[in-house]
């Protein structure tokens, strides 16, 4: 108790001021500060614990703590002032840890007595401004804290840095880094010969406070800015405490800011920091060295000490006489920065003494070439050969060709431009250069060429809203429909926004088809080609908008309700366009719920959805009709037998045999079993007619029949019935629900009801049921509503014969003067890719009493070739019928007529003017690839492209349009194929199913034409289009197989690289092969396919008609199913499978071809000569014909009664072919060159006996090979083949055909 009042009394009289605190703290501001106290016994007493409300802790003058029994927690907010802390000990307390968190500025301790003695810990946080630690009787000492073991206060500005204490390790000594609270003078130096780093270098300003043990320091971090450069202080090898200043081997100087780590026993771990470093910069001595034979203008001059790194030299070579500069060597200590002239501009490195050798030399001087990338250099004397080492102050001449897609940017010598002197050609480049003694350094930079898109709209009607082009996201500029500077090669991605979304887009560029991707955005109906790779040239796009043909199907109201038969009941239907097929008809007994392809047979209500995918030409369709399939009426076919008969003493009525059944088209199906034949009549004495019933067991789907059997006694007479012949079409007797036949004998009192056949457009009034007799005499009339036999009439007759009188009023329909013949009912018209119909409303109709005819509902049915048309679009020759129907005041109507559409004639505008590929001297012209941009698909060729060009010269071009709906073209202009004599790459690419890439070792992609340089690696890889369909199949260069990828080492001479490519097969597809060709039938998917299992996959085999059921189609593997118009469906496939087609005794085909013409005169102006693959003599459907017109001189061929106006036409039969032709003009007479001689050599055509005259050679494919003035005696070589050689002197003309082997 006196204790506790002790204590008491003491921190009263701490707190009054009254005892000296021994321990000072100052806080660095108002921050928080927060001072924990510890007590290793926990024996601290807080004043709420200790009944004289005093307790025992260390005590802070002023300040209230958080006591607990093992720690006491001071947190000052915001502190005004020192705080004391007193250092009175309880001996109960124990060992004790101060913690001071916070920023405090000096803990200052006075005294060695009391609870400092016993303080273990001493640990700063969150501080970084303690700047005086006074822990002992002096700053660097710890005497006042005797067991102090951990002193932790990194971080922070201590002024005088404490050694160890006795009870403390290394461990525990955490004074870490400390910025000392004072100004330094700190280090200096040179980046070279070191800066000295000891304890008299580091003066702290007023006070130096390294320790006395100290051993040494060193650089612990070293920054210039902000910026850690520590790596730049190297240590001297022999004096510890210098170092040198370099960044790798260059010396660096500036103004750093270090941290230095002392080396002390005493003070382990202290790192000084914010000691500033001046380092001088480095001195350099320059020495310019020559090999003789000159000398060098150094500026500064050589031998110069005081270099620093940077510093510029320039140095002048001054050659003696006779020598040139050739180079600088043996270079240290520089750096080149440019040349101007014959001044070299260099920099000290800063890493050693600068030295340098200038070399000269006398005589020529040397090429250093560069070779670009997609480019070549070479340099070649005034003689034009190459050079290497061209004399100085000679002249040469520098060529530069850029590869294929590039031109020639800019080309250099050293770092000059050189300028070009070619400027009309941007992939080539030349220039004459006068060679310097350092000689030439040459270099090139190559662009990628650009070129511009235009697009063109093609639109009958309707419009694209916008259209956007771009290149890697990038929108390429337009004006006018031109897209500007599109890199050659580039994937140029292209969308159409369409005005009307159900117009229809085909896109044709380059020759080719493009088939864009249809997106849909809201309202927005795109067409987007996503990767359409730019041609090196300007090129156009022919966007055609189609819009959608409209298509419907028609179900008539009669076909809407069927009656079940017992079969599946398909629906009948006619389309819009007649005869459009590919709908996809589906049924449903849900109300469309759910919807299956098998049509119902049971009676009952349905629906049926008429389906179709969109195409080039129609949009999507669909359509739902309801129908009904109503029950049956079943039919008595034979009378059952009524007897009366006793039953139980009660006269009843048996029945016994008869026989029912419903009809299927013509046949009746018995359904006598399932069924019953019955009657609930009572027998009476007035009966003479039973009626009996059948009623069948199938009620859904059937309707009980009733017969009237009239009871035969001695007394009912029998008779006959008939229908006339003229009638028996639409007139038949019934009896109730039994049909009566033609020629039935029925019993007196039988009742018939008559059923007629009507005519839609005729109304009930004009039929009319009457009896005649043996003379065709009425007897009896106005019989519709049915007779009971033996009541009308001759009742004495025992045959009655029926006739339905028609009183048909309706006007017979003729043809008129203007539509009689067959020519007059010919309708032409021009291809244009839309639909085409005949009009009918060109027809002149008329009636016997001349009354013309106009409007009708008409069904018209197109045929070529032997097949239904929907839509004529493509040129050629249809045959049309034309069936008018019905109507209330004229007869149906029908006849046939002819529709032409004329092949277009295409323009220079549609087909301009293609770029030919480079090729060798002595190649033949086919060699060299035509590269053009067509607005239509096709290709462009040679006109003789066998002929072998020594020099780049032009040539006539034709272009070979892909579809039949085009005449070939010739164009106007020739085209000019450039030659070299270089080493290039040729691609003969035959298989359209893949592509060939080249591509060296650096990635460059050669094109066909490009010249490589000798000792180019390529990389030749052959790469299906479709890799899940094609396979490679082979690879060769220059006729020698090649592996597929691997790497050709290019040499002298050009190569040709081919490649052909197979359908391929993998687990789960099938591989299936149908024949392309067989005599008597066109074949239509034939070749190799891929099949996936459970796929079908379908052909036609169209042929005459009158052959159509002799075609035999198997198939090794799958089932073959014929449908309708020669087509086949091969399914069911479980292995590759091989289709066979076979034709048995094909009908030959009539063609009548007139060869020769004679004019009004009797004159011969022309022959006709036909051409076949078969020399049988005998034409069949499908063989393939040309036909030549071979005009006289001054004749001009016109076209043929076909309507094409090809002098060469090709032709397809399809049927019995009766061709003329038509000329114009007068002929000239032959007879002066008469005696010339034409014959053939081996590879030549030799012309004797004239002296003067102009030759052409033309080929049976009507192409000329060959075309030159001959003057005597001449052979002109051409290959093998079949020619027309026509000899013309003035007007005088000479036509020979020759084979040629």
């Amino acid at each position: 108790m006196k204790q506790r009042l002790l204590l008491a009394l003491l921190m009263l009289l701490t707190s009054a001021g009254f005892l000296k605190a021994q321990i000072t703290i100052t806080p660095s501001g108002t921050e928080k500060v927060t001072i924990t106290l510890t007590s290793s016994a926990a024996k601290f007493v807080s004043p709420s614990s200790d009944p004289s409300g005093v307790g025992s802790y260390p005590v802070i003058n002023g300040q209230t703590p958080q006591v607990t029994a093992s720690s006491v927690v001071y947190a000052i907010d915001k502190p005004t002032g020192d705080l004391s802390i007193a250092t009175d000990y309880n001996e109960a307390w124990g060992d004790m840890t101060i913690t001071v968190d916070g920023k405090v500025s000096a803990f200052v301790t006075k005294g060695e007595v009391g609870l400092q003695n016993h303080v273990t810990s001493l640990v700063f946080t969150n501080n970084g401004e303690l700047a005086n630690l006074t822990l002992g009787s002096g700053a660097g000492n710890m005497k006042y804290f005797t067991k102090l073991a951990t002193l932790s206060c990194s971080g922070n500005k201590l002024k005088w840095i404490p050694q160890m204490g006795e009870s403390m390790t290394a461990a525990g000594y955490q004074i870490g880094e400390q910025t000392p609270a004072v100004s330094f003078t700190g280090l200096s130096g040179n980046a070279r010969t070191g800066v000295e780093l000891s304890d008299p270098s580091i003066v702290f300003a007023g006070w130096n406070s390294f320790p006395k043990d100290m051993t040494g320091m060193s650089f612990a971090e070293l920054k210039e800015g902000d910026k850690v450069v520590t790596a730049y202080a190297i240590k001297d090898d022999t004096n510890p405490n210098r170092y040198f200043f370099k960044d790798g081997s260059i010396y660096m100087h500036g103004d750093y800011i270090a941290k230095i780590k002392l080396e002390s026993e005493t003070t382990p771990g202290v790192i000084i920091c914010g000691v500033p470093v001046k380092v001088s910069a480095a001195q350099f001595k320059l020495m310019v060295k020559t090999n003789g034979k000159g000398k060098v203008t150094a500026d500064p001059a050589d031998g110069t000490t005081t270099l620093v790194k940077g510093q510029p030299v320039d140095l002048t070579p001054v050659p003696e006489d006779g020598y040139t500069f050739t180079d600088f060597t043996d270079i240290k200590g520089l750096t080149k920065s440019g040349v101007d002239g014959n001044k070299y501009s260099y920099t000290v490195t800063g890493d050693e003494d600068p030295t340098i050798t200038a070399n000269f030399k006398a005589g020529s001087s040397s090429i250093e070439i560069t070779q670009p990338a997609n480019g070549t250099i070479k340099v070649l004397d005034e003689n034009g050969k190459q050079v290497t080492n061209p004399a100085v102050g000679s002249t040469v001449e520098v060529q530069v060709n850029a590869n294929f897609g590039y031109e020639v940017k800019t080309v250099y010598n050293g770092d000059t431009p050189l300028t070009d002197e070619d400027k009309e050609r941007p992939e080539y480049f030349t220039c004459k250069i006068i060679v310097p003694a350092e000689g030439l350094k040459l270099s090139a930079v190559m662009s990628i060429k650009k070129s511009d898109l235009t697009i063109v709209y093609n639109a009958t009607s309707g419009s694209v809203k916008g259209a956007r082009v771009t290149v890697e996201g990038t929108d390429i500029t337009v004006a006018d429909g031109v897209y500007k500077g599109i890199p050659y090669g580039a994937s140029v991605r292209i969308e159409f926004v369409m005005t009307n979304s159900t117009d229809g887009i085909s896109i044709v560029s380059g020759s080719q088809n493009y088939t864009p991707r249809k997106t849909v955005n809201g309202t927005d109906v795109a067409y987007v080609l996503d990767d359409f790779t730019m041609p090196i040239q300007d090129t156009r796009m022919v966007v055609t908008i189609t819009p959608m043909n409209a298509i419907d199907v028609v179900v008539a109201d009669t076909d809407k309700k069927m009656t079940y038969d017992g079969t599946p009941k398909a629906i009948k239907y006619t389309t819009v366009p007649n005869n459009l097929e590919g709908f996809k008809v589906e049924y449903s007994a849900d109300n469309g719920t759910s919807y299956t392809e098998t049509p119902f047979t049971a009676a009952g209500k349905y629906k049926v959805r008429f389906t179709r995918e969109a195409d080039a030409t129609h949009a999507a369709f669909t359509k739902e009709i309801e129908y009904e399939i109503t029950p049956a009426q079943v039919v008595i076919t034979e009378e059952p037998k009524v007897e009366v008969v006793k039953e139980n003493g009660t006269d009843i009525y048996k029945l016994s045999g008869g026989k029912a059944a419903y009809q299927r088209g013509d046949q009746y199906i018995d359904i006598t079993a399932q069924g019953e034949f019955a009657t609930t009549q009572v027998v009476g004495d007035a009966d003479k007619k039973v009626t009996v019933s059948f009623t069948p067991k199938d009620a859904n789907n059937l309707i009980s029949a009733t017969v009237n059997v009239t009871l035969a006694g001695d007394d009912v007479k029998k008779y006959t019935v008939k229908i006339d012949p003229s009638s028996t079409d639409i007139l038949t007797m019934w009896n109730g629900n039994a049909q009566i036949k033609d020629g039935a004998t029925v019993l007196e009192g039988t009742t018939i009801v008559f059923k007629i056949k009507k005519d839609s457009q005729l109304n009930d009034a004009a039929y009319t049921v009457v009896q005649i007799d043996g003379e065709g005499n009425v007897v009896a009339d106005k019989l519709n509503n049915g007779v009971e036999v033996g009541k009308h009439g001759d009742t004495n007759a025992t045959t009655i014969v029926f006739k339905v009188l028609v009183a048909d009023g309706r006007q017979e329909i003729i043809l008129g003067d203007a539509s009689d013949s067959a020519k007059e009912r010919t309708q032409e018209v021009d291809y244009d890719g839309s639909v085409k119909k005949y009009d009918y409303t060109k027809l002149s109709l008329t009636t016997k009493d001349n009354s013309s005819v106009t409007g009708g509902i008409w069904t018209i049915t197109y045929t070529k070739g032997g097949k239904t048309v929907a839509e004529p679009t493509d040129a050629g020759t249809y045959d049309v019928t034309l069936n008018r129907e019905a109507t209330g005041n004229f007869q149906a109507f029908s006849t046939t007529a002819t529709l032409v559409i004329n092949k277009a004639k295409l323009t220079a505008a549609q087909v301009p003017t293609p770029t030919a590929s480079r090729i060798n001297v002595g190649m033949k012209l086919n060699r060299s690839y035509l590269s053009g941009s067509a607005d239509i698909v096709g290709y462009y060729d040679w006109s003789n492209g066998d002929v072998v060009v020594m020099k780049s010269d032009s040539y006539e071009v034709k272009f070979y349009p892909s579809s039949e709906n085009y005449e070939q073209y010739t164009l106007k202009e020739t085209v000019k194929v450039p030659v070299t004599d270089e080493a290039i790459i040729v691609l003969q690419q035959y298989d359209y199913n893949g592509y060939v890439t080249v591509k060296g070792t650096d990635g460059y992609i050669y094109n066909y034409g490009d010249v490589v340089p000798e000792g180019t690696k390529l990389i030749i890889t052959a790469t299906p289009n479709d890799p899940d369909m094609y396979e490679v199949a082979s690879l060769t260069i220059d006729g020698v197989p090649f592996a597929n990828g691997g790497t050709y080492t290019f040499g002298k001479k050009s190569i040709e690289i081919s490649a052909t490519f197979q359908v391929k097969t993998k687990p789960g597809n099938f591989k299936v092969t149908v024949p392309e060709y067989l005599r008597g039938t066109i074949i239509t998917g034939g070749g190799e396919h891929v099949v996936a299992e459970g796929g079908t996959l379908s052909f036609t085999v169209a042929t005459a008609s009158a052959d159509a059921s002799k075609v035999s189609v198997k198939a090794s593997n799958g089932t073959v199913t014929k449908g309708s118009n020669g087509r086949y469906t091969l399914s069911g496939l479980t292995a590759n499978s091989t289709v066979t087609v076979s034709l048995s005794n094909p009908t030959a085909l009539k063609v009548d071809i007139q060869k020769s013409y004679l004019n009004a005169g009797k004159y011969h102006v022309a022959t006709v000569e036909v051409e076949s693959d078969y020399t049988d003599g005998k034409f069949y459907y499908g063989d393939e014909i040309t036909v030549v017109a071979y005009p006289e001189s001054g004749v001009k061929f016109e076209k043929w009664s076909d309507g094409s106006k090809d002098q060469v036409h090709d032709i397809v039969l399809t049927g019995d072919l009766k061709l003329t032709a038509t000329f114009s003009g007068t002929p000239t007479g032959i007879e002066d060159i008469m005696a010339a001689s034409i014959a053939t050599g081996k590879g030549c055509v030799w012309v004797r006996g004239i002296a003067n005259a102009d030759v052409t050679i033309v080929s049976i494919a009507g192409r000329v090979q060959a075309r030159q003035r001959i003057s005597g005696d001449t052979r002109i070589d051409v290959p093998a083949g079949i020619y027309v050689v026509v000899l013309e002197s003035g007007s005088d003309v000479k036509r020979v055909k020759v084979i040629v082997k």
